[in-house]
């Protein structure tokens, strides 16, 4: 008796299947449509991301720090002259962390507002005011790092600054103005410091008596002098643009074609593992019932 039902059994073949799949071959067609259309509406619904990329070189710092700090160890007794040699702002170190300190992000998103793009759904245009209440700093942050990164090459001593924005216009104008910023940043910084240190000299110099201790100051008065007329001869103070940002024409997301392929692909293999366990599942009816 078993030898009779297990000589019935018919198992699955290729030929079985080819048959069984020219009936349910709607089925793949099913799910490559479905898997096409929920990508193209996908890809609809997705938006464009372009990125802009501003390329800069370091500005040399010759500002005749080493001649100030020279002439300071000859009165370096003098209360309040120590801290004259050390404002040596301006290196890779400083620009990086200036540009990713959260206190930079905030002068950038307030002086350019970019918390109307940042949160255009919440942004009444028209009256220029926020629907609801305004979104905190933290919250512009948040979208401030994912909008832009920065970059040393130390290779070939560049900086590179990306923005990456729904609409080209504005990541590139973003880019050319975060570097304006920067270099406007560190020249008010170097400016501040150099007038100050020149009041402070001029007083020292009013009460010093010595012939040698008046000279000292007095080359210190024109180091200090020299800082601020390079800091007002150029706007480009640490960063000296090479290539300034241009408006993107083509995104670099999403990728439609890939999107659409990975879609295909998906569309395809579920189709046919549906039909697999259709196919199974037939031939164990078909075995149960023979």
């Amino acid at each position: 008796m078993n030898n009779a039902e297990s000589n019935d059994y018919v198992g699955p073949s290729a030929s079985d299947f080819f048959y069984f799949f020219k009936k349910k071959y709607w089925i793949l067609i099913c799910t490559v449509l479905i898997a096409g259309g929920t990508s193209f509406f996908a890809i609809k619904m997705l938006s464009p991301v372009f990125l802009a990329e501003l390329i800069a070189k370091p500005v040399s710092q010759n500002g005749g720090g080493n001649n100030t700090s020279a002439l300071l160890e000859k009165i370096g007794g003098l209360t309040g002259m120590s801290s004259l040699g050390d404002q040596s702002t301006g290196g890779i170190t400083d620009i990086l962390a200036v540009l990713n300190s959260r206190s930079f992000a905030k002068v950038m998103v307030d002086e350019y507002q970019m918390k109307s793009f940042f949160f255009a759904e919440d942004w009444d245009e028209i009256n220029h005011k926020w629907k609801k209440n305004e979104p905190s700093m933290w919250q512009a942050y948040k979208v401030y790092t994912s909008v832009f990164t920065f970059e040393y090459d130390k290779k070939n001593s560049l900086f590179k600054i990306r923005v990456e924005w729904h609409d080209p216009v504005i990541a590139a104008k973003w880019a050319n103005q975060i570097a304006m910023r920067v270099n406007r940043h560190f020249k008010d910084q170097r400016l501040a410091y150099a007038e100050k240190s020149i009041a402070f000299l001029k007083n020292q110099l009013e009460q010093a008596n010595l012939v040698e201790m008046r000279e000292v100051l007095f080359n210190l008065i024109e180091n200090q002098t020299r800082t601020v007329m390079l800091a007002h001869a150029s706007d480009e103070s640490v960063l000296n643009i090479i290539d300034a940002a241009v408006v993107p024409e083509e995104k670099i997301r999403p990728n439609n074609s890939a999107i659409f392929l990975m879609s295909l692909f998906l569309g395809v293999s579920l189709g046919l593992l549906i039909i697999i366990i259709m196919y199974y599942r037939h031939i164990i009816i078909r075995n149960s019932t023979g």
